[in-house]
């Protein structure tokens, strides 16, 4: 019989290495069930990680810090709005604008409009109007809704905050994107992702990452705890430009 080329003979002393290892992993995280089956391409020097979930999120809490504790109101979505009451309106729209895009809904920055008690709250108000217990509303114009995909989107990470380069990540082509490839060639020392988990990219079916350092597994699972992408299938962590990571970024995931 016709053996396949990367079967040795018996009396072959060497051990061939996979060019394709694969094992699935399952974990529950707020309620959401996700399997993961984790592929290790050799040959092209990359991670791939296809996502399934199953559930809703129990909870979609960030654990704000602060001492008004209001319920936010956007259509039929009802969701909790915690922040201080020495912060601005502005704060209290930034916080809702978060708790929209966990939930699915996708939109431009600072494009959500407050009302409380039917008047209309301008950012720069002071946050103390609202008290625990108050219903806030809010309001997106059409205009600003993400409802159109575009085509792949692409963007650099920095190694320190720089929100000139960060924003480009909530730009309109980006939150429209289908693919987004962001590229990581530095450790960095700061939370990123949760600068883009800030926003929803309903359209983005894979993510690739290409990396110059290590991404941690729980910041990757930060994408899936939420519906903030509700398209996602495929992580990619390329590591062609720094193969030595290929085995510690297939470790991490199924274990050494």
């Amino acid at each position: 019989a016709k053996k396949d080329k990367d079967t040795p003979t018996k009396n072959d002393k060497s051990t061939p290495v996979p060019r394709v290892m694969q094992k699935r992993v399952e974990y529950d995280t707020n309620g959401v069930t996700v399997s993961i089956d984790v592929e290790k391409d050799v040959a092209n020097h990359r991670v791939v990680l296809r996502v399934q979930k199953r559930g809703k999120p129990e909870s979609y809490s960030r654990n704000p810090e602060g001492d008004v504790r209001a319920i936010g109101v956007y259509g039929s979505l009802q969701f909790p709005l915690v922040f201080s009451s020495r912060d601005q309106v502005a704060d209290v729209i930034s916080q809702a604008e978060l708790m929209l895009a966990l939930h699915g809904v996708a939109c431009l920055p600072e494009s959500a409009k407050c009302f409380h008690n039917g008047v209309p709250l301008h950012e720069q108000m002071p946050a103390s109007t609202i008290h625990t217990g108050d219903t806030v509303f809010f309001v997106v114009s059409p205009e600003a809704l993400i409802t159109k995909p575009t085509g792949p989107a692409r963007c650099t990470v920095p190694n320190k905050i720089d929100f000139t380069v960060l924003s480009k990540l909530w730009e309109p082509k980006v939150l429209a994107a289908t693919t987004l490839t962001l590229d990581v060639p530095y450790a960095v020392p700061f939370p990123w992702l949760l600068i883009v988990g800030h926003k929803c990219y309903p359209f983005v079916t894979t993510v690739t990452f290409n990396l110059g350092a290590m991404i941690k597994e729980d910041d990757l699972t930060a994408f899936l705890v939420y519906d903030n992408f509700p398209a996602l299938k495929t992580f990619v962590l390329d590591c062609s430009g720094k193969p030595e990571l290929l085995n510690d970024a297939y470790d991490q995931w199924v274990g050494s």
